[in-house]
């Protein structure tokens, strides 16, 4: 059974990284990550959003954790707490304990390592803290860097769920 209730938040620590909960201070830097045009290349998501819409994504964020539909961490690199990405687990599928993730990172913080750090930490919240049997990831055929990265985590492809250009990768518990 995929256990999805947390509470407090749950914050996870690595070498050098803080997945913290999503601020109300984070306005800013949420409306300057959504809106970054390299980080919305393969999104599919408007260009550009206003500091009011970025407070909106925030509240609605927060309520879909206090709801039990997905937990969704800023990233920060240590000792700062300014958010330099986002991860996220939700669509949450009970029936066969799948989760799916999804992530994004400010350019000036790719190529360093930080992102398969923190989808290392959250696929083993996945797996040790939610019980998920399965997590997924949908990525546009296009983004080889986000592709590489789930390779890496041991992610495979299933060509059948192939949509539009949308590719679909699983990751099983070990």
């Amino acid at each position: 059974m995929l256990h999805t209730d947390f509470y407090p938040f749950p914050t996870i620590t690595t070498s050098r990284l803080l997945l913290r909960e999503l601020l109300p201070a984070d306005d800013t830097a949420i409306r300057d990550l959504r809106s970054n045009p390299d980080v919305n290349t393969f999104l599919g998501r408007p260009p550009a959003i206003d500091l009011e819409t970025a407070r909106q994504f925030i509240t609605s964020t927060n309520n879909r954790f206090a709801n039990a539909e997905g937990l969704y961490w800023v990233i920060t690199a240590l000792p700062s707490s300014q958010l330099i990405g986002t991860i996220c687990l939700w669509n949450y599928q009970p029936q066969d304990g799948s989760v799916e993730i999804g992530y994004e990172l400010l350019p000036a913080f790719q190529g360093k390592g930080y992102m398969q750090e923190a989808i290392t930490a959250v696929l083993t919240f996945a797996f040790d803290r939610m019980h998920a049997a399965l997590v997924k990831a949908m990525v546009v055929e296009a983004n080889l860097r986000s592709i590489k990265s789930l390779q890496k985590q041991g992610f495979t492809e299933i060509p059948a769920e192939k949509e539009d250009q949308l590719l679909m990768f699983h990751l099983t518990r070990k």
